[in-house]
Protein backbone atom coordinates (compact mmCIF):
# COMPACT_ATOMS: atom_id res chain seq x y z
CA UNK A 1 0.00 0.00 0.00
CA UNK A 2 1.22 3.47 -1.05
CA UNK A 3 -0.18 6.39 0.77
CA UNK A 4 1.30 9.99 1.25
CA UNK A 5 0.77 12.18 4.54
CA UNK A 6 2.26 15.65 3.94
CA UNK A 7 2.69 17.55 7.58
CA UNK A 8 3.13 21.45 7.55
CA UNK A 9 5.02 23.22 10.12
CA UNK A 10 3.36 26.47 9.32
CA UNK A 11 3.18 29.39 11.79
CA UNK A 12 -0.65 29.84 11.02
CA UNK A 13 -1.06 26.59 12.81
CA UNK A 14 -4.86 24.99 11.92
CA UNK A 15 -4.62 27.33 9.22
CA UNK A 16 -1.86 26.84 6.93
CA UNK A 17 -4.17 26.75 4.25
CA UNK A 18 -3.91 30.86 4.33
CA UNK A 19 0.21 29.76 4.04
CA UNK A 20 1.21 30.21 0.70
CA UNK A 21 4.22 27.77 0.97
CA UNK A 22 2.19 25.59 2.56
CA UNK A 23 -0.08 25.42 -0.05
CA UNK A 24 2.66 24.79 -3.21
CA UNK A 25 4.48 22.34 -0.74
CA UNK A 26 1.03 20.11 0.78
CA UNK A 27 -1.86 20.65 -0.32
CA UNK A 28 -1.51 20.92 -4.15
CA UNK A 29 1.23 18.48 -4.17
CA UNK A 30 -1.31 16.09 -1.99
CA UNK A 31 -4.20 17.23 -5.13
CA UNK A 32 -1.68 15.71 -7.48
CA UNK A 33 -0.96 12.64 -5.80
CA UNK A 34 -4.64 12.20 -5.63
CA UNK A 35 -5.56 12.55 -9.35
CA UNK A 36 -2.87 10.07 -9.50
CA UNK A 37 -4.86 7.71 -7.80
CA UNK A 38 -2.78 7.40 -5.12
CA UNK A 39 -4.18 8.13 -1.72
CA UNK A 40 -2.74 11.39 0.45
CA UNK A 41 -3.04 13.66 3.39
CA UNK A 42 -2.46 16.83 4.53
CA UNK A 43 -2.03 17.92 8.02
CA UNK A 44 -0.83 20.34 10.64
CA UNK A 45 2.41 18.87 12.80
CA UNK A 46 0.54 19.87 15.80
CA UNK A 47 -2.64 17.14 14.23
CA UNK A 48 0.41 14.12 14.74
CA UNK A 49 -1.17 12.02 17.32
CA UNK A 50 -4.74 12.09 15.53
CA UNK A 51 -3.47 9.77 12.53
CA UNK A 52 -2.67 6.43 12.65
CA UNK A 53 0.50 5.98 11.11
CA UNK A 54 -0.23 2.23 9.61
CA UNK A 55 -2.05 4.36 7.40
CA UNK A 56 0.84 5.77 5.42
CA UNK A 57 4.13 4.67 4.14
CA UNK A 58 5.70 7.96 3.08
CA UNK A 59 5.64 11.25 5.52
CA UNK A 60 6.57 14.25 4.43
CA UNK A 61 7.53 17.19 6.27
CA UNK A 62 7.19 20.39 4.90
CA UNK A 63 10.09 22.90 7.13
CA UNK A 64 10.65 20.90 9.64
CA UNK A 65 12.40 23.15 12.57
CA UNK A 66 13.83 20.72 15.69
CA UNK A 67 11.40 19.69 18.45
CA UNK A 68 11.84 16.51 20.89
CA UNK A 69 8.32 16.20 19.63
CA UNK A 70 9.84 16.16 15.95
CA UNK A 71 12.34 13.67 16.83
CA UNK A 72 10.83 11.54 18.69
CA UNK A 73 8.15 11.01 16.11
CA UNK A 74 10.62 11.08 13.00
CA UNK A 75 12.59 7.85 15.22
CA UNK A 76 8.78 6.50 15.58
CA UNK A 77 8.21 6.59 11.92
CA UNK A 78 11.56 5.09 11.34
CA UNK A 79 11.27 2.27 13.57
CA UNK A 80 7.89 1.58 11.86
CA UNK A 81 9.53 1.55 8.07
CA UNK A 82 8.18 4.43 6.81
CA UNK A 83 9.37 6.28 4.34
CA UNK A 84 10.25 10.21 5.67
CA UNK A 85 11.08 12.96 3.54
CA UNK A 86 12.24 17.04 4.52
CA UNK A 87 10.99 19.72 2.22
CA UNK A 88 12.27 23.04 1.70
CA UNK A 89 11.25 25.93 -0.70
CA UNK A 90 13.41 28.48 1.23
CA UNK A 91 17.22 28.81 2.42
CA UNK A 92 16.21 28.09 5.62
CA UNK A 93 18.94 26.17 6.53
CA UNK A 94 22.33 28.50 5.87
CA UNK A 95 23.72 30.37 8.16
CA UNK A 96 25.78 32.83 5.53
CA UNK A 97 22.32 33.89 4.52
CA UNK A 98 20.54 35.12 7.59
CA UNK A 99 21.61 38.65 6.71
CA UNK A 100 19.56 38.18 3.99
CA UNK A 101 16.31 36.90 5.21
CA UNK A 102 13.00 39.05 3.72
CA UNK A 103 12.35 38.95 7.87
CA UNK A 104 15.71 40.34 9.04
CA UNK A 105 15.76 42.58 6.01
CA UNK A 106 12.42 44.45 6.62
CA UNK A 107 13.53 44.49 10.15
CA UNK A 108 10.34 42.33 11.38
CA UNK A 109 13.29 39.95 12.89
CA UNK A 110 16.53 40.26 13.98
CA UNK A 111 19.77 38.88 13.05
CA UNK A 112 20.29 36.95 16.39
CA UNK A 113 16.47 35.86 16.09
CA UNK A 114 16.96 34.61 12.91
CA UNK A 115 20.38 33.07 13.38
CA UNK A 116 18.57 30.51 16.11
CA UNK A 117 16.13 29.85 13.68
CA UNK A 118 18.48 28.43 11.26
CA UNK A 119 20.19 26.29 13.59
CA UNK A 120 17.18 24.82 14.56
CA UNK A 121 16.12 24.19 10.74
CA UNK A 122 19.61 22.90 10.54
CA UNK A 123 19.13 20.64 13.64
CA UNK A 124 15.79 19.39 12.40
CA UNK A 125 17.76 18.83 8.72
CA UNK A 126 20.17 15.66 10.65
CA UNK A 127 17.20 13.82 11.08
CA UNK A 128 16.67 13.12 7.69
CA UNK A 129 18.09 11.35 5.01
CA UNK A 130 15.89 12.06 1.83
CA UNK A 131 15.13 15.63 0.85
CA UNK A 132 12.43 17.40 -1.72
CA UNK A 133 13.81 21.38 -2.63
CA UNK A 134 11.86 23.47 -5.37
CA UNK A 135 14.96 24.70 -7.32
CA UNK A 136 18.10 24.20 -8.65
CA UNK A 137 19.94 26.96 -6.81
CA UNK A 138 18.24 25.67 -3.70
CA UNK A 139 19.39 22.15 -4.09
CA UNK A 140 22.95 23.07 -4.20
CA UNK A 141 22.26 25.00 -0.97
CA UNK A 142 20.96 22.24 0.85
CA UNK A 143 24.45 19.95 -0.45
CA UNK A 144 26.78 22.27 0.95
CA UNK A 145 24.81 22.62 4.16
CA UNK A 146 24.42 18.92 4.15
CA UNK A 147 28.55 18.64 3.64
CA UNK A 148 29.22 21.40 6.46
CA UNK A 149 26.84 19.48 8.88
CA UNK A 150 28.98 16.56 8.07
CA UNK A 151 25.33 14.58 8.01
CA UNK A 152 24.99 12.34 4.76
CA UNK A 153 22.07 12.77 2.26
CA UNK A 154 20.70 9.67 0.57
CA UNK A 155 18.41 11.39 -2.17
CA UNK A 156 18.20 15.46 -2.62
CA UNK A 157 15.26 16.10 -5.65
CA UNK A 158 14.23 19.26 -7.29
CA UNK A 159 10.25 18.89 -7.06
CA UNK A 160 9.17 22.31 -8.64
CA UNK A 161 6.18 24.33 -7.62
CA UNK A 162 3.10 23.73 -9.54
CA UNK A 163 -0.31 25.12 -9.79
CA UNK A 164 -3.71 22.86 -9.82
CA UNK A 165 -5.86 23.79 -12.94
CA UNK A 166 -8.81 24.44 -10.81
CA UNK A 167 -7.11 27.56 -9.21
CA UNK A 168 -6.97 28.92 -12.81
CA UNK A 169 -10.74 28.12 -14.00
CA UNK A 170 -12.13 29.44 -10.63
CA UNK A 171 -12.14 33.02 -12.21
CA UNK A 172 -13.61 34.51 -15.26
CA UNK A 173 -10.39 36.04 -17.37
CA UNK A 174 -11.05 39.53 -18.13
CA UNK A 175 -10.26 40.51 -21.97
CA UNK A 176 -6.99 41.90 -23.00
CA UNK A 177 -8.91 45.31 -24.20
CA UNK A 178 -10.56 46.17 -20.58
CA UNK A 179 -7.40 45.30 -18.72
CA UNK A 180 -5.46 47.54 -21.33
CA UNK A 181 -8.07 50.24 -20.67
CA UNK A 182 -8.20 50.33 -16.89
CA UNK A 183 -4.14 49.86 -16.73
CA UNK A 184 -4.15 48.51 -12.98
CA UNK A 185 -0.78 47.84 -12.12
CA UNK A 186 -0.69 45.38 -8.68
CA UNK A 187 2.39 44.50 -6.61
CA UNK A 188 0.82 41.57 -4.35
CA UNK A 189 3.59 40.73 -1.93
CA UNK A 190 2.31 37.87 -0.24
CA UNK A 191 3.57 39.23 3.26
CA UNK A 192 5.23 42.30 5.06
CA UNK A 193 8.59 41.38 4.91
CA UNK A 194 8.93 42.82 1.18
CA UNK A 195 8.88 46.64 2.08
CA UNK A 196 12.86 46.53 1.33
CA UNK A 197 12.26 45.08 -2.29
CA UNK A 198 9.37 47.00 -3.46
CA UNK A 199 11.61 50.14 -2.11
CA UNK A 200 14.24 49.16 -5.00
CA UNK A 201 11.36 49.87 -7.76
CA UNK A 202 10.19 52.61 -6.31
CA UNK A 203 12.06 55.66 -8.28
CA UNK A 204 10.88 54.17 -12.10
CA UNK A 205 7.32 53.65 -10.50
CA UNK A 206 6.89 57.00 -9.44
CA UNK A 207 8.77 58.08 -12.61
CA UNK A 208 6.08 56.17 -14.96
CA UNK A 209 2.96 57.62 -12.78
CA UNK A 210 3.74 60.74 -13.17
CA UNK A 211 4.25 60.00 -17.28
CA UNK A 212 1.01 58.45 -17.48
CA UNK A 213 -1.89 59.73 -15.32
CA UNK A 214 -4.10 57.08 -16.41
CA UNK A 215 -2.50 54.40 -14.78
CA UNK A 216 -3.04 52.89 -11.49
CA UNK A 217 -0.79 51.80 -8.74
CA UNK A 218 -2.02 49.24 -6.49
CA UNK A 219 -0.28 47.63 -3.31
CA UNK A 220 -1.88 44.49 -2.13
CA UNK A 221 -1.46 43.40 1.74
CA UNK A 222 -0.18 44.67 5.12
CA UNK A 223 3.22 46.37 4.01
CA UNK A 224 4.81 49.82 4.78
CA UNK A 225 4.91 52.13 1.83
CA UNK A 226 5.99 55.66 1.44
CA UNK A 227 2.76 56.67 -0.14
CA UNK A 228 4.02 60.69 -0.51
CA UNK A 229 6.91 59.27 -3.06
CA UNK A 230 3.75 58.16 -5.96
CA UNK A 231 1.49 60.62 -7.40
CA UNK A 232 -1.81 61.67 -5.19
CA UNK A 233 -4.67 59.82 -6.86
CA UNK A 234 -2.95 56.83 -8.66
CA UNK A 235 -1.66 55.09 -6.05
CA UNK A 236 -4.47 52.75 -3.78
CA UNK A 237 -3.56 50.71 -0.62
CA UNK A 238 -6.08 47.60 -0.28
CA UNK A 239 -5.23 45.17 3.19
CA UNK A 240 -5.45 41.79 3.79
CA UNK A 241 -6.70 39.63 0.84
CA UNK A 242 -7.40 35.89 1.18
CA UNK A 243 -5.31 33.25 -1.35
CA UNK A 244 -8.72 32.56 -2.87
CA UNK A 245 -9.72 35.91 -3.77
CA UNK A 246 -6.22 36.63 -5.34
CA UNK A 247 -7.03 35.09 -9.04
CA UNK A 248 -9.86 37.64 -9.22
CA UNK A 249 -7.09 40.59 -8.39
CA UNK A 250 -4.74 39.47 -11.01
CA UNK A 251 -7.17 38.74 -13.43
CA UNK A 252 -8.16 42.79 -14.03
CA UNK A 253 -5.10 43.77 -13.81
CA UNK A 254 -2.86 45.47 -16.71
CA UNK A 255 0.34 44.02 -15.02
CA UNK A 256 1.69 42.57 -12.31
CA UNK A 257 5.32 43.17 -10.51
CA UNK A 258 7.65 40.93 -8.35
CA UNK A 259 10.90 42.94 -7.27
CA UNK A 260 13.28 40.88 -5.02
CA UNK A 261 16.79 42.03 -3.81
CA UNK A 262 19.60 40.33 -5.92
CA UNK A 263 21.20 37.94 -3.00
CA UNK A 264 21.50 34.27 -3.03
CA UNK A 265 18.37 33.67 -0.36
CA UNK A 266 16.46 35.01 -3.62
CA UNK A 267 18.01 33.14 -5.85
CA UNK A 268 17.11 30.48 -4.37
CA UNK A 269 13.04 31.20 -4.75
CA UNK A 270 10.46 29.82 -7.12
CA UNK A 271 9.02 31.68 -10.13
CA UNK A 272 5.28 31.35 -9.01
CA UNK A 273 4.63 35.31 -9.05
CA UNK A 274 4.98 34.74 -12.76
CA UNK A 275 3.14 31.82 -13.84
CA UNK A 276 0.39 32.98 -11.62
CA UNK A 277 -0.20 36.57 -13.29
CA UNK A 278 0.88 34.47 -16.62
CA UNK A 279 -1.98 31.51 -16.26
CA UNK A 280 -4.35 34.92 -16.10
CA UNK A 281 -3.44 36.61 -18.95
CA UNK A 282 -1.64 39.15 -17.10
CA UNK A 283 2.30 39.97 -18.09
CA UNK A 284 4.88 40.31 -15.37
CA UNK A 285 7.88 41.96 -14.31
CA UNK A 286 10.10 40.89 -11.77
CA UNK A 287 13.69 40.64 -11.23
CA UNK A 288 15.44 37.70 -12.36
CA UNK A 289 15.46 34.66 -10.16
CA UNK A 290 16.82 31.37 -11.52
CA UNK A 291 13.91 29.44 -11.32
CA UNK A 292 11.60 32.09 -13.41
CA UNK A 293 14.17 31.91 -16.25
CA UNK A 294 12.37 28.45 -17.52
CA UNK A 295 9.56 30.88 -18.45
CA UNK A 296 11.35 32.88 -20.27
CA UNK A 297 8.56 34.89 -23.20
CA UNK A 298 7.24 38.07 -24.08
CA UNK A 299 5.22 38.61 -21.43
CA UNK A 300 8.02 37.79 -18.62
CA UNK A 301 10.38 40.98 -18.50
CA UNK A 302 13.05 40.49 -16.20
CA UNK A 303 14.60 43.75 -15.14
CA UNK A 304 17.23 44.53 -12.74
CA UNK A 305 17.94 48.49 -12.82
CA UNK A 306 15.40 51.51 -12.91
CA UNK A 307 16.21 51.92 -16.32
CA UNK A 308 14.75 48.42 -17.49
CA UNK A 309 11.95 48.45 -14.70
CA UNK A 310 11.13 51.86 -16.46
CA UNK A 311 11.47 50.37 -20.14
CA UNK A 312 9.26 47.28 -19.92
CA UNK A 313 6.86 49.44 -18.06
CA UNK A 314 6.28 51.52 -21.19
CA UNK A 315 6.87 49.18 -24.05
CA UNK A 316 3.54 47.44 -22.17
CA UNK A 317 1.46 50.99 -23.08
CA UNK A 318 2.13 50.14 -26.94
CA UNK A 319 -1.32 48.08 -27.00
CA UNK A 320 -0.31 45.53 -30.14
CA UNK A 321 3.23 44.90 -27.47
CA UNK A 322 0.57 44.02 -24.72
CA UNK A 323 -1.71 41.67 -26.54
CA UNK A 324 1.46 39.60 -27.72
CA UNK A 325 3.06 39.97 -23.92
CA UNK A 326 -0.67 38.43 -22.39
CA UNK A 327 -0.93 35.71 -25.18
CA UNK A 328 2.94 34.68 -24.16
CA UNK A 329 2.38 34.87 -20.44
CA UNK A 330 -0.49 32.52 -20.91
CA UNK A 331 1.03 30.01 -23.09
CA UNK A 332 4.38 29.52 -20.97
CA UNK A 333 2.36 29.78 -17.40
CA UNK A 334 0.83 26.26 -18.65
CA UNK A 335 4.19 24.63 -17.67
CA UNK A 336 3.33 25.02 -14.62
CA UNK A 337 -0.47 23.43 -14.57
CA UNK A 338 -0.19 19.76 -13.85
CA UNK A 339 -1.56 17.67 -16.24
CA UNK A 340 1.09 15.04 -16.07
CA UNK A 341 2.75 12.26 -13.94
CA UNK A 342 3.25 13.93 -9.96
CA UNK A 343 7.05 14.57 -10.12
CA UNK A 344 7.02 12.62 -6.08
CA UNK A 345 6.06 9.86 -7.25
CA UNK A 346 8.43 9.68 -9.94
CA UNK A 347 11.35 10.91 -7.94
CA UNK A 348 10.39 7.49 -5.39
CA UNK A 349 10.40 4.92 -8.29
CA UNK A 350 6.51 4.80 -7.50
CA UNK A 351 5.10 6.33 -11.44
CA UNK A 352 3.53 2.60 -11.37
CA UNK A 353 1.32 3.18 -8.06
CA UNK A 354 -0.72 5.22 -9.08
CA UNK A 355 -1.26 6.19 -13.42
CA UNK A 356 -0.89 9.54 -15.66
CA UNK A 357 -3.09 12.70 -13.75
CA UNK A 358 -6.59 12.33 -14.74
CA UNK A 359 -7.75 16.19 -15.16
CA UNK A 360 -11.34 16.26 -16.18
CA UNK A 361 -12.15 19.08 -18.32
CA UNK A 362 -15.05 20.77 -17.01
CA UNK A 363 -16.66 24.48 -18.49
CA UNK A 364 -15.38 27.50 -16.89
CA UNK A 365 -18.47 28.17 -15.53
CA UNK A 366 -18.82 24.68 -14.19
CA UNK A 367 -15.27 25.14 -12.36
CA UNK A 368 -16.32 28.40 -10.71
CA UNK A 369 -19.71 27.23 -9.61
CA UNK A 370 -17.99 24.21 -7.90
CA UNK A 371 -15.60 26.74 -6.25
CA UNK A 372 -18.32 29.29 -4.97
CA UNK A 373 -20.47 25.84 -3.64
CA UNK A 374 -17.45 24.75 -1.89
CA UNK A 375 -16.16 28.52 -0.53
CA UNK A 376 -19.82 28.58 0.86
CA UNK A 377 -20.49 25.84 2.59
CA UNK A 378 -17.04 25.42 3.77
CA UNK A 379 -15.26 28.68 4.21
CA UNK A 380 -12.19 29.53 2.09
CA UNK A 381 -9.92 26.68 3.25
CA UNK A 382 -12.13 24.04 1.49
CA UNK A 383 -9.11 22.68 -0.21
CA UNK A 384 -6.73 21.69 2.80
CA UNK A 385 -9.64 20.82 5.23
CA UNK A 386 -10.99 18.57 2.52
CA UNK A 387 -7.09 16.50 2.38
CA UNK A 388 -6.93 16.78 6.08
CA UNK A 389 -8.34 13.38 8.07
CA UNK A 390 -8.50 15.23 11.43
CA UNK A 391 -10.99 17.66 10.06
CA UNK A 392 -14.95 16.64 10.72
CA UNK A 393 -16.67 19.21 8.16
CA UNK A 394 -16.25 16.35 5.54
CA UNK A 395 -17.67 13.57 7.31
CA UNK A 396 -20.93 15.57 6.92
CA UNK A 397 -20.70 16.62 3.41
CA UNK A 398 -23.58 14.66 2.45
CA UNK A 399 -25.84 17.48 3.19
CA UNK A 400 -24.76 19.38 0.54
CA UNK A 401 -27.16 16.55 -1.31
CA UNK A 402 -29.90 17.82 0.44
CA UNK A 403 -29.75 21.56 -0.03
CA UNK A 404 -28.99 21.34 -3.48
CA UNK A 405 -30.73 17.95 -4.45
CA UNK A 406 -28.90 15.35 -6.62
CA UNK A 407 -30.40 16.14 -10.83
CA UNK A 408 -26.69 17.12 -11.59
CA UNK A 409 -23.26 15.04 -10.68
CA UNK A 410 -19.98 17.83 -10.56
CA UNK A 411 -17.03 15.87 -10.25
CA UNK A 412 -14.15 18.29 -10.22
CA UNK A 413 -10.14 17.88 -11.23
CA UNK A 414 -9.66 14.84 -8.65
CA UNK A 415 -8.55 15.87 -5.08
CA UNK A 416 -10.26 12.95 -3.05
CA UNK A 417 -12.76 9.91 -3.06
CA UNK A 418 -14.82 12.37 -0.48
CA UNK A 419 -15.46 14.67 -2.84
CA UNK A 420 -16.25 12.78 -6.03
CA UNK A 421 -19.03 10.22 -4.39
CA UNK A 422 -20.56 12.85 -2.03
CA UNK A 423 -20.29 16.27 -3.70
CA UNK A 424 -24.02 16.48 -6.22
CA UNK A 425 -25.57 19.93 -7.16
CA UNK A 426 -28.34 20.89 -9.15
CA UNK A 427 -27.93 22.34 -12.67
CA UNK A 428 -26.08 26.08 -13.20
CA UNK A 429 -29.21 27.92 -12.84
CA UNK A 430 -27.84 28.02 -9.16
CA UNK A 431 -27.98 31.50 -8.11
CA UNK A 432 -24.25 32.38 -8.10
CA UNK A 433 -24.81 35.29 -6.48
CA UNK A 434 -26.06 33.95 -3.93
CA UNK A 435 -23.22 32.12 -3.83
CA UNK A 436 -20.88 34.91 -3.82
CA UNK A 437 -22.37 36.54 -0.64
CA UNK A 438 -22.19 33.67 1.32
CA UNK A 439 -18.71 32.92 0.35
CA UNK A 440 -18.02 36.39 1.32
CA UNK A 441 -19.19 35.60 4.85
CA UNK A 442 -18.10 32.48 5.38
CA UNK A 443 -14.30 34.20 4.49
CA UNK A 444 -14.97 37.28 6.65
CA UNK A 445 -15.38 34.88 9.18
CA UNK A 446 -13.04 31.69 8.80
CA UNK A 447 -9.87 33.22 6.69
CA UNK A 448 -8.14 35.16 9.49
CA UNK A 449 -7.01 32.89 12.33
CA UNK A 450 -7.13 34.55 16.12
CA UNK A 451 -4.60 36.95 17.15
CA UNK A 452 -2.89 35.26 20.12
CA UNK A 453 -3.05 37.28 23.38
CA UNK A 454 -0.41 39.55 23.84
CA UNK A 455 0.76 37.55 27.16
CA UNK A 456 1.32 35.14 24.82
CA UNK A 457 3.08 36.21 22.73
CA UNK A 458 5.57 37.32 25.03
CA UNK A 459 5.62 34.54 26.94
CA UNK A 460 6.99 32.74 23.67
CA UNK A 461 9.56 35.60 22.98
CA UNK A 462 10.78 35.30 26.50
CA UNK A 463 11.18 31.90 26.12
CA UNK A 464 12.74 31.54 22.62
CA UNK A 465 15.27 34.46 23.13
CA UNK A 466 15.71 36.40 26.30
CA UNK A 467 17.85 38.97 25.21
CA UNK A 468 16.07 39.86 21.94
CA UNK A 469 12.84 40.04 24.82
CA UNK A 470 14.50 41.89 27.70
CA UNK A 471 16.21 44.05 24.44
CA UNK A 472 13.47 45.20 23.26
CA UNK A 473 11.12 45.76 26.42
CA UNK A 474 9.63 48.78 26.77
CA UNK A 475 10.05 48.74 30.58
CA UNK A 476 13.68 48.29 29.90
CA UNK A 477 14.05 50.89 27.28
CA UNK A 478 12.37 53.32 29.92
CA UNK A 479 14.46 52.04 32.37
CA UNK A 480 17.28 52.87 30.46
CA UNK A 481 15.86 56.64 29.67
Amino acid sequence: MVRFLFISHSKRGDFFYNDASARYRCIFPAEFINASGVKADVIHFSQHKAIELSDYSHVVFHRPQYSRKLKSFVQKLSGAGIYTVADYDDLLFCTDSVEQSPAVLSGKMSANQCLKQVHSYQKALKLFANFWVSTQPLKNQLENTVNALNHSAENIDVIFNMLPLRWVNQVEKTSVQSKFAEKIIRYLPGTSHHSHDFQRIASPLSTFLIRHPDVTLEVIGDMSVDESAFPQGQFVRRGYVAFEELPDLIATSWLTLAPLEDNVFNQCKSGLKFWESGLLGVPAICSPIDDISRFKNKGLMLCSTDQEWLAALEQMTDEASYQTACADAEDRALKAVHRKEEQRLQSLGLSEAGSEIVTIKLSEKYARLHHYLMSAWFGPRWPGKLLNPTDTDFKHANFVDEAFGQSQVLIPEPLTNKLGTSLKICDVSIEINTLLKNRATTISLLDKPAKPSTISRKAKKLLRSPREFFRDSKVVKSFRR
